[in-house]
């Protein structure tokens, strides 16, 4: 006889399986604090390669102007705004990043806690019918 609980228990298992896929369990193997902390520093990672390729794409662009007034310009001026400019939006990425990726793990976890509870009530559907699951490894020994 067909259960219409384990029925609907294994599909909701099934379509967040398929939705998400590994990459829950995968992020679940962190503490919160190691996955944002890993996340941050990727961002930040990739932010100062943009930067510095957008100033060296900046100085290459106007590269003519440096040369004609290459002993005018205030080059402390020039380094103190850039390392203003840098510092402001590392600030602001380190900010927006640990935002995002903070949520992203409550998130994962939450889904990660219904998928085993569904589990759990798996579980203790088959107990209550009395076909207690055994662990078989993959090959069916």
């Amino acid at each position: 006889m067909v259960n219409e609980d384990k029925v609907r228990i294994m599909t909701a298992m099934a379509r967040e399986e398929k939705k998400y896929g590994s990459e829950i369990t995968e992020n679940m193997q962190f503490f919160k604090k190691d996955y944002v902390r890993s996340h941050v520093l990727a961002v930040l990672w990739s932010y100062t390669i943009a930067y510095l390729l957008l100033f060296f794409l900046i100085i290459f662009y106007n590269k003519n102007y440096i040369l004609l007034n290459f002993v005018v310009i205030d080059y402390l001026t020039v380094g103190m705004v850039m390392l203003f400019s840098y510092a402001l939006l590392f600030f602001l990425c380190v900010l927006i990043s640990r935002i995002h990726y903070l949520e992203k793990y409550e998130n994962e976890h939450r889904i990660l806690e219904e998928y085993y509870d569904n589990v759990l009530k798996l579980k203790k559907i088959y107990a209550e019918d009395g076909k207690e699951t055994e662990d078989v490894n993959t090959a069916g020994n």
